[in-house]
């Protein structure tokens, strides 16, 4: 088996007061012999004050011996409105999936 696999995760969350948040991110990567995989993954998330804020995301990436690509992406995101006042509803969520498969 010769596999080579780089990834790359990063997470950036920027809350105010009060803001109770949880993130969690699970990445599986499997690769077969004579396969080059490089993985970016980056989330961004602002929120406010108030906000419950849950998001997962999990990446399940598969490459067979003739380079064939399958990925399967699920991004969930759940918000808890009791915690949001009426004034308090602007979220910015921006989520960046790049996959690079290198042969």
């Amino acid at each position: 088996m010769n596999i080579e696999s780089e990834t790359n995760l990063e997470t950036n969350l920027k809350a105010n007061s009060e803001t109770n948040s949880e993130i969690n991110l699970e990445v599986n990567s499997e690769a077969n012999s004579e396969t080059n995989l490089e993985i970016y993954s980056e989330i961004y998330s602002e929120i406010y004050s108030e906000i419950h804020s849950k998001i997962y995301l999990e990446i399940y990436l598969e490459a067979n011996l003739e380079g064939n690509l399958k990925c399967n992406l699920e991004v969930k995101t759940d918000i808890d409105l009791k915690f949001i006042p009426s004034f308090r509803k602007d979220t910015i969520k921006r989520t960046i999936i790049t996959i690079v498969h290198t042969s």
